[in-house]
């Protein structure tokens, strides 16, 4: 009997990772440099403030130096790029 409510609790762990794991991910929405871009360009396309895109990408120092293919945060966005 013991046995069995190891099992049944397995059983029930299992399930429950199972259940999680299929979960809608969410996801953090990004944005990769194109050769002209500035931040403020960006913030305008992707309709944010200046403010905001730096505070969520600290790493960038200065933001008018920012080179293609960088990958920056773009934060609040509803959907991921």
């Amino acid at each position: 009997m013991r046995l069995n409510q190891y099992l049944l609790l397995l059983t029930v762990l299992f399930a429950l990772i199972a259940v999680a794991s299929c979960a809608i991910k969410t996801c953090t929405p990004v944005y990769v440099v194109e050769s002209g871009d500035t931040l403020e360009k960006i913030a305008n396309k992707l309709k944010v403030t200046l403010l905001v895109l730096k505070r969520a990408n600290p790493c960038i120092t200065n933001p008018n130096v920012i080179f293609p293919g960088c990958i920056i945060r773009i934060p609040n966005a509803t959907r991921c790029f």
